[in-house]
């Protein structure tokens, strides 16, 4: 390859000069040129501006009075200005009006388009008539006039380019010759200097400037070399001397050495055996070991060590501890405290993704520190069962917490929702009290969602299981989700081919896939990919699925998500009612806690994985079912109609205000009512049969004795009167082998009149 840069120093300031020379005019060339077709191109527009606004205001007329004819001829007028391509007349409903196209042109554009073209330029004019547009003109003209200015311009740029590099080009070279004659003066003496050896030559002073004080400190230091060159002629031939002496007594002492140098190695053999055998113990213990002095810094780590520290042995020995192996936590790792008490310490720290239990042994001499023994063991596995535990007593706890608060809040819901019912019946004539209570119905309505929300989360909501088939089931509502999400997200099913058949309440179940399909559909607000999968397989033997699901067929449910994700923080809160990463008002924080509540409620597990920026999933395990049920069937036939006068119930209910408002809503449609707080008092006025009872409504959570207990005790002497079990929830006292005896006798509060008179219809009509 050719070198074009130059080797000396004048040529290279000379190359350089220009070189600058050249780059600012070029620079300033191009400045000039690009500007300059911008004034030209911006004069020509403005012609063209005001030549289509007078053609369009001849036109005016023509337009208006709907004269083709006159408005072609006037276009016709553009021949005379050669540079105009085409002219195009619109009226004000965009239709063509008249035309001009130039002879041998081809270009018509609409009004539509921009303004540049490839090789025009078009401009759209608005026609108006007392400032009322009654059309448009849009007027082209080709780029020939530009480039035609332009290439002058650009051939005057180039010309006086050159020639200014010419005359630079002329005054660096005087100059520069002028300025490196001392220097070359210089120059040749040193190489006379550095070839003869000869210090007795001296540099021509030629100037009385910088280059002739450089020519004279030179001069100065030949003079001091050669002053010294006759010190160092004598002090070497001195050396010679004692060298000479000195290697007599060296060859004397190396034969001395050497009898000691072959004892040493013997010991050196023992000692490295010795070593050997230490390091392969010392890095065959599976925990981190480093050996530390007084200050903290390593002198010594085995294999674990390294590779826990992802560092060789030379990066560790000689740093401190807490750099290399703590992430400099020195006020939390537990250095301090041993240095300060001189006892064992042992912490639990976490470092990166893993945690380790380290342990501190001080090394004392004459009660002196000296150092620590320093051990780290990975504790990683053992601390995730652990905060897995703790977290699903922590569910747990919450799940207990929000069962109770939901079945408190149900009972206020039921005395709100009939009273509310009542007062509506009873004010139908009074329009705006009926549009304040169809007002409170709602928020009461609200409300209701909110308490089986939480029911869910705390596993406490009524399911009807049945048997069904998963992958079905998704198939069925992929459309319904992918409209629900919007066209910018994809849904791809990934379904196994056999069947995926679980026992559990497929409404239930649908609202929990469309929730989190609603959750990914909000973690990707510029779209993105939603994928559902199922696998069923054998749980294996160390798979993280539940103490339910252990060593059985499971069904692996996936849905994921290549939206923000999540950090590890948002991740252990995800499931807790209430919380929520989005705005106020967009999200009331039970989604996924209800999600959480189902799964749990179908004894399976859930878990999530999620990075920033890179997704997320849920991964739902479920117990797989044995055979796939058929449809069920309404047990009760055609519900007769109930004359509520004929019929005498039996009301069991514990809250003082629930039972008044069950009692109120009963009478007001002509229901003969006895009522009572216990079910032992219950129990005595069947026993008695004073009267006789059509049916009996009763609570299942009540003091003393609850609802199903006493459904039992009536059972054991009545077995056909009809029994109605109202509840907050149910599961504390209805497992799911019971679900299948009791579902269709009970109704969850809260519930409205309508509600509770179609649950009495429905069971007097089955009943006696």
């Amino acid at each position: 390859m050719i070198n074009l840069y130059p080797k000396r120093l004048s040529s290279k300031i000379n190359f350089a000069v220009l070189l600058a020379i050249l780059i600012s005019f070029m620079a300033t060339g191009i400045s000039v040129y690009f500007v300059a077709k911008k004034v030209v191109r911006n004069r020509i527009i403005s012609d063209l501006r005001v030549q289509s606004r007078i053609i369009g205001s001849n036109c005016s007329a023509a337009i208006l009075f709907d004269d083709k004819k006159t408005a072609k001829d006037i276009l016709y007028s553009l021949r005379a200005i050669g540079e105009i391509e085409s002219a195009v007349l619109y009226d004000k409903n965009g239709r063509e009006f008249a035309y001009y196209i130039k002879k041998g042109s081809i270009y018509r554009p609409h009004y539509s388009e921009m303004l540049d073209a490839d090789n025009y330029i078009v401009l759209v004019e608005n026609i108006e008539v007392d400032n009322e547009a009654v059309g448009k003109i849009v007027v082209t003209t080709n780029m020939n006039r530009i480039k035609t200015q332009m290439n002058i311009v650009l051939f005057g740029v180039i010309a006086g380019i050159f020639i200014s590099l010419l005359i630079a080009f002329a005054v660096v070279f005087v100059f520069t010759k002028r300025i490196f004659r001392p220097v070359r003066n210089i120059i040749e003496t040193m190489r006379k200097v550095s070839e003869e050896k000869d210090y007795s030559v001296r540099a021509e002073v030629l100037s009385e400037d910088e280059f002739g004080n450089i020519a004279r400190g030179f001069n100065d230091m030949l003079i001091q070399i050669q002053t010294r060159e006759r010190e160092l002629n004598k002090y070497r031939e001195h050396l010679e001397d004692e060298v000479r002496k000195r290697t007599q007594e060296l060859e004397t002492l190396n034969l001395r050495l050497e009898k000691e140098l072959s004892e040493v190695k013997r010991m050196e053999g023992i000692i490295s055996k010795s070593a050997a055998e230490w390091r392969t113990t010392f890095d065959s213990i599976n925990d981190a070991v480093f050996l530390l002095d007084e200050n903290g810094d390593v002198i010594r780590c085995n294999k674990t060590a390294s590779e826990i520290t992802g560092l060789s042995f030379s990066d560790i020995v000689g740093k401190n501890i807490c750099s290399v192996a703590h992430d400099k936590m020195k006020d939390d790792c537990g250095i301090s405290e041993v240095m300060q008490n001189r006892i064992r310490v042992a912490r639990e720290i976490h470092l990166r993704d893993k945690v380790f239990q380290v342990f501190y042994d001080p090394i004392l001499s004459q009660e002196k520190l000296v150092g620590f023994v320093h051990i780290m063991s990975d504790i990683t596995e053992k601390y995730n069962l652990d905060e897995n535990i703790r977290q699903v007593q922590k569910m747990e706890a919450v799940g207990r917490l929000a069962g109770g608060v939901a079945h408190d809040f149900n009972n206020l819901l039921s005395i709100m929702t009939l009273y509310t019912g009542s007062l509506i019946k009873r004010l139908k004539d009074d329009q705006r009290a009926q549009n304040e209570l169809n007002e409170i119905k709602k928020v009461i309505e609200r409300a209701t969602s909110l308490s089986r929300q939480l029911l869910a989360f705390s596993r406490k909501q009524i399911l009807n299981p049945e048997v069904f088939d998963v992958n079905e089931s998704l198939r069925s509502s992929h459309k319904m989700l992918s409209r629900l999400i919007g066209e910018n997200i994809k849904i791809e099913l990934n379904l196994q081919e056999q069947s995926a058949l679980i026992f559990a309440d497929k409404s239930q179940f649908d609202n929990v896939i469309m929730n989190m399909v609603i959750n990914s559909r909000d973690a990707m607000p510029d779209g993105g990919t939603i994928t559902i999968s199922t696998e069923v397989r054998k749980a294996e033997k160390d798979e993280l699925v539940g103490p339910d699901l252990k060593d059985k067929d499971i069904l692996i449910l996936k849905i994921s998500d290549n939206g923000q994700g999540m950090s590890e923080e948002i991740q252990k809160k995800i499931f807790e009612p209430f919380f929520t990463t989005k705005p106020k008002g967009k999200g009331t924080g039970l989604g996924l806690a209800m999600v959480y509540g189902f799964v749990k409620q179908c004894n399976g597990f859930i878990d999530v994985k999620s990075k920033l920026s890179e997704g997320t999933t849920f991964v739902l395990y479920f117990p797989v079912a044995g055979v796939k049920a058929g449809l069920r069937t309404n047990k009760s036939g055609l519900i007769r109609q109930i004359d509520g006068s004929k019929m005498h119930i039996l009301l069991v209910e514990d809250d003082d205000d629930v039972r008044r408002s069950i009692i109120k809503m009963l009478e007001d449609n002509n229901f003969r009512i006895t009522d009572t707080s216990r079910a032992q008092n219950a129990l005595s006025l069947l026993l008695s049969r004073k009267e006789r009872y059509d049916l009996i409504i009763s609570d299942i959570v009540m003091p003393e004795m609850n609802g199903i207990e006493f459904f039992k005790k009536v059972r054991e002497f009545d077995s056909e009167i009809p029994f109605i079990l109202i509840t907050g929830y149910s599961d504390d006292f209805l497992p799911q082998e019971d679900m299948s005896k009791y579902r269709d006798n009970i109704i969850q509060k809260p519930f409205n009149e309508s509600q509770l008179l179609e649950k009495i219809r429905e069971i007097a009509s089955i009943g006696r």
